[in-house]
């Protein structure tokens, strides 16, 4: 199964006084060059001619505006999952679908600290083997369905995609 695995898209700064993932944290809505940089992946993955066949996305309103542009450009609905949201498992959800054949490519839109966890679960590495995930980052990956663990096979960074 292919993987296409990303950080939700730019949302500003974290905000001053305010704990991560604390409901104003969660609430941030992406800034206009995030958008700009989610629908640039968009264009850039219809390019490559690597659309998902699903998009399933964290419930924080960053990765849902991100889930949706891309959504919209890939005329597809994207489907809300808890799991993906920050300090859930996502190893887990991973390995799920990585079993079921009727995935092909799956997009995973979650956030930095999940999605580093995730990475080094599936493939037993320590904590400071998985480099860390840039906003609006994109891994391509190849999962084994036999065991849910990964290989890159591509990354693509915020300035590959007009970015900075």
């Amino acid at each position: 199964m292919k993987l296409l695995l990303m950080r939700h898209s730019h949302a500003g700064n974290q905000l001053l006084g305010k704990d991560k993932n604390s409901p104003e944290d969660m609430a941030r809505a992406l800034t206009p060059d995030g958008k700009d940089f989610a629908s640039n992946l968009a264009s850039y993955l219809l390019d490559k001619d690597m659309v998902p066949t699903a998009i399933r996305h964290s419930t924080v309103k960053r990765a849902v505006q991100t889930a949706k542009i891309l959504g919209d450009a890939f005329g597809m609905k994207p489907i809300p999952d808890t799991n993906l949201d920050p300090t859930k498992p996502v190893a887990q959800a991973i390995r799920q679908l990585a079993a079921d054949p009727a995935q092909k490519r799956i997009l995973l839109i979650s956030h930095s600290e999940t999605i580093q966890a995730a990475l080094r679960s599936l493939n037993f590495l320590d904590a400071d083997y998985v480099d860390p995930i840039a906003t609006c980052e994109l891994r391509v990956l190849k999962v084994s369905r036999k065991d849910g663990s990964w290989k890159e096979q591509d990354r693509v960074m915020p300035s590959d995609i007009g970015g900075t």
